[in-house]
């Protein structure tokens, strides 16, 4: 199941997303142009979308106490956009590797939000029940969304075992402290 990052439908979205290097990797973005454009989950047009060439996305890179990040800025003055109820939406973030040829693009990885009616929405249907919390914010006090692994892809090398009651019970392929491993499925 996909966790998303909560946000309102009537503030800005200031987000970092970290990305993790692939072990024995690094990566730099910040002289490739970048894109990110939302589309709810269920179809239709791009409700908000940042780039490198508007200012709205940057990458930052690690120090010795934060990962690198993405930084979106996505402002509220730019979506006219409300929803009734929470509704999930998606931005595919890719990268611009040939600035001669717009059309080149390399996918590096989708951000998940479910988008909540804010109290002052246009859309709200009924008032929110439960409160919203969130984490401490390590960076400059952005929203964290899930972190990407960016780096060299491939099969993960060798499956564990299957386990012996594979007949009867239902698992899935996890990390389990580094490693690859069968755990029982929710």
């Amino acid at each position: 199941m996909l966790h998303a990052t909560a946000v309102i439908d009537t503030a800005d979205w200031p987000l970092a997303i970290p990305v993790r290097a692939a072990d024995g990797t690094s990566v730099d973005f910040s002289t490739t142009p970048l894109s990110i454009g939302f589309r709810p989950i269920n179809g239709g047009p791009v409700v908000t979308s940042a780039s490198t060439a508007a200012g709205t996305l940057a990458f930052v890179a690690a120090t010795s106490t934060v990962d690198a990040y993405f930084r979106l800025d996505l402002r509220v003055a730019a979506r006219t956009w409300t929803v009734s109820a929470p509704t999930a939406v998606y931005g595919d973030l890719k990268r611009h590797p040939d600035p001669q040829n717009p059309a080149s693009e390399e996918w590096l990885g989708r951000v998940a939000l479910t988008v909540h009616p804010g109290s002052d929405s246009a859309g709200i249907a009924t008032a929110a029940s439960t409160p919203v919390l969130l984490p401490v914010q390590p960076y400059d006090g952005r929203i964290i969304a899930a972190p990407l692994l960016v780096g060299p892809q491939g099969a993960p090398g060798a499956l564990p075992a299957l386990p012996v009651d594979v007949a009867t019970v239902d698992y899935t392929l996890g990390l389990v402290g580094g490693e690859l491993a069968w755990v029982v499925a929710p």
